[in-house]
């Protein structure tokens, strides 16, 4: 006989002592199982596996513009998350975020602050698109900053920076923007850093111009981070020869990086990476919003 075949007689032999066919009432029973447990053996429920979901710090979001864009005049985590849809695989959850007001136009009350969650952290700062503001504003909106920069849950200063992206006319008052607030920073307060070269630039004219003006005024072991660095490896090393303690954060920009943004990238030493959602940028096919994650 060939392998894997089965003769009927071996069928027969194996359920001997059984009858060829059952009833539906003796098949019940026997797919039941109805023998008792040994006594002192309980019976044991079975547990389904708990799906473990990875743990994540956002070091960089935008809660009032998040929530503007949501069209929420007030609200908190919990409500962007309920309204902003997440793949279950792309899930994390979240012990810890730094949310940055930098629009003075959208500057939190005091009251709001003392009312965010504990496990979040706060930057005031003054965004660089905004210089180009009237005299008279900058003036108020810098005072704004300043005083919001007191209270005891502001643990950062930023973001600010330069970015030239903007118009031409509008990067000397950038530049002014800098050495007004600057000398106002505390050792207290982490700086946050924003850099953008002109559109289609790598960006290392403006992040040498920046570092040049740091210098003057940010001592050499300030904490800084670095946000949605796009630099490459040469701008890198400047910057870290003059600021030691920098942090480097990067967003979902890295999908588009070219080979020597991923060689700046590979090169950071893990415990200075910083991941960054920047929210409600960077948002996810199918979505018009991004979330904190």
């Amino acid at each position: 006989m060939a392998s894997g075949q089965t003769s009927n007689t071996g069928r027969t032999s194996l359920l001997r002592g059984y009858p060829e066919s059952l009833s539906a009432a003796d098949n019940t029973r026997i797919s039941e199982d109805n023998y008792p447990a040994p006594e002192g053996v309980e019976k044991v429920q079975r547990v389904e596996p708990e799906v473990k979901i990875p743990e994540a710090f956002d070091s960089h979001f935008h809660l009032d513009r998040t929530l503007r864009k949501l069209h929420l005049s007030d609200g908190t985590l919990e409500d962007i998350f309920n309204k902003v849809s997440m793949d279950n695989d792309k899930r994390v959850k979240l012990v810890g975020t730094v949310a940055v007001y930098c629009d003075p136009a959208s500057y939190p009350s005091e009251q709001t602050l003392s009312s965010l969650p504990e496990d979040m952290s706060v930057a005031i700062g003054f965004h660089p698109k905004h210089a180009s503001s009237s005299h008279r504003r900058l003036n108020e909106d810098i005072k704004h900053m300043l005083r919001l920069l007191r209270h005891p849950r502001v643990s950062a200063f930023g973001e600010i920076g330069i970015d030239h992206t903007e118009p031409r006319k509008d990067w000397s008052y950038q530049v002014d923007i800098l050495e007004k607030i600057l000398p106002e920073l505390q050792d207290q307060h982490v700086l946050i850093v924003h850099c953008r070269g002109m559109r289609g630039d790598c960006g290392t004219e403006a992040f040498l111009l920046l570092l040049h003006f740091l210098k003057k005024l940010v001592r050499t072991n300030h904490p800084i981070h670095l946000r949605c660095f796009a630099g490459n490896q040469y701008v890198l090393k400047r910057w870290l020869e003059v600021f030691p303690r920098t942090y480097i954060g990067f967003t979902n920009m890295v999908q588009s990086f070219d080979p020597e943004q991923v060689a700046a990238l590979c090169a950071i030493e893990e415990n200075r990476l910083l991941l960054e959602s920047d929210a409600p940028y960077f948002k996810t096919m199918g979505t018009n919003v991004s979330s904190p994650s």
